[in-house]
């Protein structure tokens, strides 16, 4: 076979995993994990040339999103750097920054977040017609918040809201109103927390995003304890698992979930269910996969648990792993709300 037969061969096949990337349905999320290593190694060979690369980088680029479905951030970003190195459009160096900043902000690494999006947004800013300004500010925004900037945080999610609802842009509408529940909670104000949340996951369902209705769920589920209402998160989880197949979703999602129906377990007074669900979360857990704060929120959840069963000095010591687990400058409404708990059973223990 030629080289240029062989060319075509790879740009063809290429092409038609761009289109099949389009619908995530569940058919193709199999045939994804069934295709996995031949579509990385397709992709490596791609980018080897000048003659492949531009498809091969119009695949990474497109795929991002379905990547985000099935969980494989942690494997993408590798072919996002690649695709860097050798992409000249700068639209598409835009969406990479965005998207290597989107998966570590997802992953938790929110000082690399805050670099990808900050050269993101310089290059949109510089880039006439580019439509990614709103969802740059509005990431940018809730990475500087999560590290504790949150004044510069809101500037940017609320920039990012008002330029979204300028443009009619409905994705970054919701991922704004998610940020704002952030916010409200930092703030205390748990009812427009869940408001937002729930206004977030309606947009969501509307626009057919799967990844991001569950998650906004799961939120607003959790949102829930703190407004002390049990039936109300129920029925949000309860309807979930009616309407998503959940053992079809990624693992890190299925993980947020079963840590959700952990938390209502024991609330609702199963606290030998909620124990058992929380020791399978840690049992298998994966730190290249699932956030670190969903590690330490299973630990407070497991505390309460232990708390409810009198071992007051067990679960002061889980909630410490907790504390240790997030970085001090992170999530410091949570943090402040845990240090007073781990202070609780502390002092009960003594």
């Amino acid at each position: 076979m030629n080289k240029a037969k062989f060319i075509q061969i790879i740009e063809r096949s290429l092409a038609m995993w761009t289109e099949d990337f389009k619908d995530k349905s569940v058919a193709e999320l199999t045939q994804f994990q069934t295709d996995k290593e031949n579509i990385y190694e397709l992709l490596e060979f791609s980018l080897q040339s000048d003659l492949t690369n531009e498809q091969g980088v119009k695949l990474i680029i497109k795929a991002f999103d379905f990547i985000r479905v099935v969980g494989a951030e942690h494997e993408w970003d590798a072919f996002l750097e690649k695709a860097l190195s050798v992409v000249n459009e700068p639209d598409q160096k835009v969406e990479i920054f965005r998207q290597l900043a989107s998966s570590q902000r997802l992953l938790g690494n929110t000082k690399i977040a805050i670099d990808f999006y900050r050269k993101a947004l310089a290059l949109s800013l510089m880039s006439e017609g580019n439509t990614k300004e709103a969802i740059i500010r509005i990431g940018l925004g809730q990475a500087l918040f999560v590290q504790g900037q949150v004044q510069a945080g809101v500037e940017h999610i609320q920039a990012g809201l008002d330029l979204a609802r300028a443009t009619k842009n409905s994705f970054a509408v919701a991922s704004a109103l998610a940020m704002y529940s952030d916010v409200h909670f930092f703030e205390k104000n748990y009812q427009a927390a869940y408001d937002c949340m729930i206004q977030s996951a309606a947009i969501w369902l509307e626009l057919q995003d799967t990844v991001n209705y569950v998650v906004s769920i799961i939120e607003a589920a959790q949102l829930c304890l703190k407004l002390e209402d049990v039936e109300q998160m129920q029925q949000l989880l309860v309807t979930l698992k009616q309407d998503i197949a959940i053992d079809e979703l990624q693992p890190r999602l299925k993980q947020e979930f079963n840590l959700a129906w952990a938390s209502y377990l024991r609330v609702s007074g199963d606290i030998a269910g909620a124990k058992a669900e929380l020791n399978e979360i840690l049992k298998t857990w994966n730190d290249a996969l699932f956030r670190s704060f969903t590690k330490a929120f299973t630990y407070v959840e497991l505390a309460q648990c232990e708390a409810a069963g009198g071992n007051t000095k067990l679960a002061a010591d889980l909630v410490a792993q907790a504390l240790q687990i997030i970085p001090a400058s992170q999530w410091q409404a949570h943090r402040a709300d845990w240090t007073t708990l781990y202070e609780d059973f502390a002092r009960e223990a003594a």
